[in-house]
């Protein structure tokens, strides 16, 4: 009895078998009319006995002390009944409490004449004694019930007593007519039991086990029968209706709803009046078959009718179309339920208050039918017709879920009555819900097929708030070019877009209303000649990039793996530059023995490749390209299929400019794996003959234009692929329960092996999608097991996946899997039938009907043997299965513990229900998790888990819900999606060592990622992306050469004890959206390469302990986010010039940066420093001489109280006395070793400023020693020096530094200075008030804002009091931002500047030509400029790294020029010309010859 029946005892019904009032009987025999007389099989329960400590031994001198099974000197105590036989065997049943001992005695005759029949006492306290004899039918018989060493006083010994006779209904022939009762009347019952029943054919297709079932039957008078059963105490009763003959019966359906004692009511509504059915009942529980008693009756329910019955819910709707609010069903009735009514959908939205809308249409078409509310559980079925059983009516459509919003669409006939029911999967009103039912309308909804698809006109686009509600499924694996992804079963909505060539997108699928909505990419419409995938992708929020091959029209298509059968939807679909880093031969990813790695050929090419393989197909190349290195002679090289539904793969050698397919170039190409007849979509190679040590080539994409993501794995030819667990015979799942259930889609392919290939036994088409089962036999026993399909629709349907299995003893015959093929299996079964397995009869159990050709007889299993179980799914469809074994007894042993599970997901997603992982046990710290793409019901950990090793596979995905945590005791590899939510944490917890690897950055990082080992090291061998935080608690981390990317805080315990240090070439990456901290408890470690990308200007805040500081030894990127110091530092320790970037107002150090330098360094060294009052404030130096120091370190300190300046007289009789620096603050740079400090030219960017001098001039003055000296001038003014970029030359030592300003008078009164872009360039217009001895004005500009040249000149007035205009035209400004001022010159030669203006220009650069493409030394280009300007020239390489770059002025006009690239690897690169906004960039193949 399971649990579930339990919860469903009705307990009102306990005391219905209470054993009746106890019968006053007598000690003493005669008179013989005062003995009270038992019933015969009393439906009423069994009777009370007591036998009193205070009667006597001897009770009659009519009988002897002694009988034949107790002697006199143990004849303690007796008391006496009576009964009148029914038949012509009796037998006496009596029970006895659990500290006494009973025996029974029977007698006939008369006083004085009395002779014992039989006696019995087989056993001893509290044992139900039981004594059957033969009886005349209206004899009266005495029983004498003894008891059995009774003691002395207050021994009274109590129990019940039956008399019963073996029930002779035991089979079908013998069945017990019923008569079913008038319509409406009540239950008329008849007394039976099961006494004596055995088990009888055909086997029960319901639950529980037959072996003491009786049968009864009865002629039905109307479609539909009540049957009801009321069972004794102990009795569970089971209820069977059965259709057919004795000799060819079906099942019909079940009643099992209660245990022990409960009443079973059976209503089926489908039965033909004048035909005969018959009834089987029997304990449901297996044991040995008992004396229980219940009563059976049949009713005749009242059939209700339209519109009579409906009740006071009907709302009769006049025409359509139909809108009502705010309507409630309080006050209705529960008129319309599943047992009067033709279940639409599930019968447990049936049960509460209905409303009943009736409308006719006047016109036939499509209509829509929306319900809103703030309810739950509710629903909607639409009839066509009376909903009512017997009265013609069909279920249309229906919509049920737990929300309170449902929706439907249905065509519907003009002139038809139709019937939409509201009801709820609760006995509840409906409150406050509103309805509408649109009109009826001709053709269908827009995007709803290829011909009326919605139109992308351009790109990007984007549409919101989208449905495939009433778009119908009129897409699916069945129209010609499918995808065949699970994702084309519900309603779907098109999408066409027009290229004009080929290029690259991106789509986007969001706000998803379920996670099984997903999208397809066709060329030409599916189900159309010429249909093609090119590519798909589901799971709900999704995106992905696709190649679209050339120009043509091109359909996207939204779709759902039913249910639901329909979603709501986002869409957007934009170009993408996105291109595979991999696209060409030189840029081979390095693929890793034994790794299985992830891949994407979206937006790639076949640009420089070799020719086509020969067994590839044809369209465009996607192709990406993979690099190995076997250890021996052979390699074993397969595909993954994610979203890339079919792959090709080929091998080539040479170098990467010369490549040719490995020989023999039959077995380095493949396009689909076979195993037998059977094909599927991976692609393996198997290849021999290969050098050790050499490098070859995988070229690797989709068939005919398709692209997405796969997974790719390479091992030594001798080592083999990996066993796939549940999919190899090597490796079966042990069975662990009596029922297994594999959700959608079910397994795929047939692991990594083919087990079988030319035929098995009765497999003739060899292995098809495979699992593997071992099944340890416990007792002698029937070994007897069901393969149902989960596409199966019920009885009497017979459409299903074909399944078939074959089955072999392994254990006591020790066979291995390399002799399958020639050891005949015990059972196989090809039938092309979907439902199949063993059973007792060889045909399929009842509830199975149709079946018979797909069934084996059972298998005579013995204690100890062990059986090996392949399912085969020959359809290669996308259902699982359900296995259920049901021997009786059954003999399997279900305690195996395997230490790997592999997740099923045949129940629901939930990690933490041993059903979904085959029902062994749920992983644990000795149990590793495999997570395959076998079922719609991905895992999802809903409560803290733990986990010995984890793989996602391709395709596979885990969700680790918000809060909850999973440990890790093991590896964790994630080859397909890692879904983690808010607050969920991932923690290390095991010993020894534990590596992390596969697909961990963007969407598939970690929430939180703990390390929290008792000892060992977690090593880390692909980039992980955490979006909250990093706790290194315990253990040993080891990075690896990867990027860590940190959405919050990084806390390390343990210093070097628990941190690699230093870590060389791993980057960790700062990218929170909120303030993030790093701590550090013991020594200092040493980071290799910190990048700060926060997504919004937020800090990392360094701990305040001794070991905080932050170690850079590669380079130090500030590109977003600032590093708040307090007392600790940010220590750079690369001494490249380039070590640190310069920064920006929203990323530098706030605080303390310390630079080491090279020995002797010259050049440029950037100190990115500022505090909290004044941001953002760069201190740039330049050593013009050579300089020895090891390391300085800067800060910026806001002024306490401003100083003046120096006296001086310098750049035009700048004196800095007067008046006071720059209000910003000052730096503070400091030597470890000022000895040989060099010259170096020094330029402060100062920001945050608010007393700058007007007009001014700007120098930088020192303080030395820093924090006590006097302020000096050091080394040599710059006339061009500026507010923003102040600038001294020639200084040495170090100390403290901070702008000093002056004022000087302009022998003109400026009036105004402005520039401004015209259709001919800059014009630069100004006007004077006075003029003194000026003799010319020079208009300059800049692209800094710093170094200015000269664009023209005009000439002053000389001496002037009136106002005056003047304008220059600069026909040749530059792109982009650019500077201008006016220098005003006297004739003495003194000159002034005026503000600066800055002016922006957009311009545009043409095509950019290469020649030669492949180069090898020097690269030339050319390209047309519409305007003169100041260009970078950089090369890139794949990945966006700078590896070339030169400045280079260039005039309008078509441009000749080149770079040299001779030092450069062999690879792919991108040349790219920057002039500000004017930018392009082309892409070239480097090669040596």
């Amino acid at each position: 009895m399971n649990a579930f029946k339990f919860f469903l005892t009705l307990y009102s019904f306990a005391f219905l078998f209470a054993a009746t009032e106890s019968l006053a009987q007598t000690n003493n025999l005669c008179p013989q009319n005062s003995v009270p007389t038992l019933p015969v099989n009393p439906c009423t329960g069994s009777t009370d006995y007591s036998i009193d400590q205070s009667w006597s031994v001897d009770n009659t001198s009519n009988v002897s002390n002694n009988t034949a099974c107790v002697s006199s000197a143990n004849n303690r105590r007796d008391g006496w009944f009576r009964f009148v036989a029914t038949a012509t065997t009796s037998s006496i049943v009596a029970t006895v409490e659990n500290n006494r001992n009973v025996a029974l005695a029977v007698y006939s005759g008369a006083c004085g004449s009395m002779t014992e029949l039989g006696c019995v006492n087989a056993g001893g306290n509290g044992v139900t004694e039981t004594l059957t004899f033969t009886t005349a039918i209206g004899t009266t018989y005495y029983i004498r019930v003894i008891r059995y060493n009774s003691g002395s006083t207050n021994n009274d010994m109590d129990g019940t007593i039956d008399v019963v006779t073996a029930a002779t209904n035991d089979n079908c022939a013998t069945a017990t007519p019923l008569t079913p009762g008038a319509v409406g009347a009540a239950c008329s019952s008849i007394c039976a039991g099961v006494f004596g029943a055995t088990a009888s054919s055909p086997a029960t297709g319901c639950s529980g086990t037959a072996n003491d079932d009786v049968w009864f039957s009865f002629t039905a008078t109307q479609l539909s029968h009540v049957i009801t059963v009321d069972g004794s105490s102990n009795f569970n009763a089971v209820v069977e209706l059965l259709g057919g003959n004795c000799g060819a019966l079906s099942n019909l359906a079940c009643a099992d709803l209660t245990t022990d004692g409960g009443i079973e009511n059976l209503t089926f509504n489908n039965l033909t009046a004048g035909n005969t059915y018959f009834i089987r009942v029997y304990d449901y529980d297996p044991g040995a078959p008992g004396d229980y008693e219940f009563s059976i009756c049949v009713t005749s329910p009242v059939i209700p009718t339209c519109p009579a019955s409906l009740g006071g819910g009907v709302v009769n709707v006049a025409s359509l179309p139909y809108v009502s609010t705010g309507r409630t069903t309080n006050g209705r009735g529960n008129d319309i339920t599943a047992t009067n009514a033709v279940v639409c959908g599930n019968s447990n939205y049936y049960q509460g208050l209905d409303e009943v809308f009736v409308f006719t249409p006047a016109v036939s078409g499509n209509l829509s039918i929306s319900l809103t509310s703030g309810s739950s559980n509710v629903g909607m079925m639409l009839y066509d017709g009376c909903p009512f059983i017997g009265q013609g009516g069909v279920c249309v459509e229906y919509s049920q879920s737990n929300s309170g919003n449902q929706f439907i669409c249905a065509n519907v006939i003009a002139g038809h009555t139709y019937y939409l029911v509201v009801d709820r999967n609760s006995a509840s009103n409906l409150n406050n819900y509103n309805i509408s039912i649109s009109a009826p309308s001709l053709g269908g909804a827009p995007g709803s097929t290829c011909a009326n698809a919605i139109t992308v006109p351009s790109l990007p686009f984007s549409t919101t708030g989208q449905t495939t509600q009433c778009k119908g499924n009129d897409y699916t694996n069945a129209s010609t070019g499918s995808c065949t992804s699970l994702y084309e079963s519900g309603e779907d909505m098109v999408f066409s877009y027009t290229a004009t060539g080929s290029e690259c997108i991106r789509i986007t699928l969001s706000n998803t209303s379920s996670t099984q909505a997903g999208f397809l990419l066709y060329e030409n419409c599916p189900g159309s000649a010429g249909a093609n995938c090119l590519g798909y992708i589901g799971g709900g929020n999704v995106a992905g990039n696709f190649s679209l091959p050339g120009a043509g029209t091109y359909y996207i298509i939204v779709d759902s793996w039913d249910p639901p059968s329909s979603v709501n939807f986002d869409l957007s679909i934009a170009a993408s530059g996105a291109t595979s880093p991999n696209d060409f031969p030189c840029n081979a990813l390095t693929l890793p023995l034994g790794v299985n790695t992830n891949g994407n050929n979206s937006c790639s090419s076949g640009l420089l490749e070799p020719a086509i393989p020969s067994c590839w197909t044809g369209g465009e190349l996607n192709t990406v390209w993979y690099k190995v290195v076997p250890t021996g002679t052979t390699l074993v090289i397969k595909t993954f299929l994610g979203t890339l539904s079919n792959t090709q793969i080929a091998l080539y050698q040479g170098s990467c400019f010369s490549l040719t397919q490995v020989a023999p170039t039959g077995s380095s190409c493949n396009q689909d794996i076979t195993c037998g007849s059977n094909s599927t979509n991976n692609s393996q190679l198997n290849v021999t003959g290969l050098t050790a040590g050499a490098t070859y080539y995988i070229r690797i994409d989709g068939e005919n234009d398709m692209t997405g993501t796969f997974g790719i794995l390479a091992e030594d030819g001798i080592t083999g692929l990996p066993a796939v667990y549940g999919q190899e015979c090597v490796s079966p799942t042990p069975v662990c329960q009596n029922s297994i259930n594999v959700g959608n889609p079910g397994y795929n392919a047939f692991g990594n092996s083919c087990d079988f290939s030319n035929g098995l036994n009765c497999l003739n088409s060899g292995e098809r999608s495979s699992a593997w089962y071992t099944i340890p036999i416990g007792v002698d026993g029937s070994l007897e097991f069901d393969i149902v399909p989960n596409d199966w629709l019920g009885a009497p349907s017979t459409t299903s996946t074909d399944y078939d299995f074959a089955i072999w003893e392994i254990g006591a015959s020790g066979l291995q899997c390399s002799q399958l093929g020639s050891t005949a299996p015990v059972r196989c079964n090809y039938s092309a039938l979907g439902v199949t397995g063993c059973s007792g009869t060889g045909n399929s159990p009842g509830i199975y009907p149709g079946f018979n050709g797909s069934y084996e007889s059972s298998i005579n299993a013995l204690a100890g043997q062990v059986y090996l179980l392949v399912v085969s799914n020959y359809t290669n469809s996308t259902s699982g299965f359900t296995l259920n074994f049901t021997g009786s007894p059954d003999p399997v042993n279900y305690s195996a513990s395997p230490g790997t599970m592999t997740w099923l997901g045949g129940t629901n997603t939930s990690w933490g229900v041993t059903g979904n992982w085959g029902a062994c046990n749920i992983p644990n710290c000795a149990v590793d998790a495999i997570v395959n793409a076998t079922s719609i019901n991905q895992p999802a950990v809903l409560a803290n888990q733990t986990v010995n090793s984890i793989v996602i596979n391709a395709g596979a995905s885990l969700t680790i819900n918000p809060n909850i945590t999973l440990s890790v005791c093991g590896d964790f590899t994630n080859n397909g999606s890692l879904i983690t939510g808010a607050g969920s944490t991932v923690k290390f917890v095991g010993s020894g060592t534990q590596v992390v690897s596969g697909n961990l950055t963007g969407v598939n990082g970690f929430a939180n990622f703990t390390m929290e080992k008792p000892s060992g090291t977690l090593v880390i061998n692909s980039n992980i992306y955490i979006k909250e935080n990093d706790s290194l608690k315990t253990g040993f981390f080891d990075p690896g050469v990867n990027t860590i990317r940190i959405g919050r805080n990084l806390y390390n315990s343990g210093g070097t004890s628990t941190h690699l240090s230093p870590a060389t070439g791993t980057t960790y990456i700062f990218a929170g959206t909120v303030n993030q901290n790093y701590t550090n408890l013991i020594d200092e470690i040493i980071f290799d390469n910190v990048q700060m990308v926060q997504t919004a200007a937020s800090s990392l805040t360094l701990g305040a302990g001794s070991f905080n500081n932050l170690n850079v030894a590669g380079n130090l990127s500030l590109t977003n986010g600032k590093i708040i110091t307090g007392a600790r530092e940010v220590v750079v320790s690369n001494p490249a010039n380039a070590a640190v970037t310069a920064g920006n107002i929203n990323s530098y150090v706030e605080g303390n940066l310390r630079r080491f330098l090279n020995p002797n360094a010259t050049g440029i060294y950037d100190f990115p420093v500022g505090n909290a009052a004044k941001g953002y404030q760069l201190a740039r130096m330049d050593f013009t001489v050579p300089t020895k120091i090891p390391d300085i370190i800067a800060t910026f300190t806001s002024w306490p109280s401003v100083p003046n300046g120096p006296v001086s007289s310098e750049c035009v009789l700048a004196n800095y006395s007067l008046y006071p620096a720059l209000n910003n603050g000052f730096w503070t740079m400091i030597a470890s070793d000022e000895s040989n400090s060099g010259l170096y030219d020094l330029t402060l960017f100062n920001r945050s400023y608010t007393n700058a001098a007007s007009p001014g001039g700007w120098s930088v003055m020192k303080r030395l020693p820093a924090g006590s000296g006097p302020w000096a001038l050091d080394g040599s003014c710059v006339l061009t020096s500026t507010l923003t970029a102040t600038q001294r030359t020639g200084m040495n030592d170090l100390g403290d530094f901070a702008t000093v300003q002056s004022t000087s008078p302009l022998p003109i009164e400026l009036l105004i200075f402005d520039a401004s872009v015209t259709q001919q360039g800059v014009l630069s217009i100004w006007k004077t008030a006075t003029e003194t001895n000026n003799d010319y004005f020079l208009v300059e500009k800049s692209t800094d804002g710093v170094h200015f040249e000269t664009t023209g000149m005009v000439d002053g007035a000389g001496n002037s009091t009136e106002i005056k205009s003047y304008s220059y035209l600069d026909k040749e400004p530059f792109n982009g931002l650019s500077y201008y001022r006016l220098k005003q010159v006297d004739f003495d030669g003194a000159f002034s500047y005026s503000e600066i203006i800055a002016v922006r220009i957009t311009g545009t650069l043409g095509e950019i030509h290469i020649f030669p493409n492949p180069a090898n030394e020097i690269l030339q280009f050319d390209f047309e400029m519409d305007r003169t300007g100041k260009t970078t020239v950089q090369i890139l390489d794949v990945l966006g790294n700078v590896v070339v770059e030169e400045h280079k002025e260039f005039h309008k006009g078509i441009i000749h020029s080149d770079i040299q690239i001779k030092h450069l690897p062999e690879g792919v690169y991108y040349l790219k010309i920057d002039s500000d906004e004017l930018n392009g960039k082309a892409k070239f193949m480097k090669y040596r010859k």
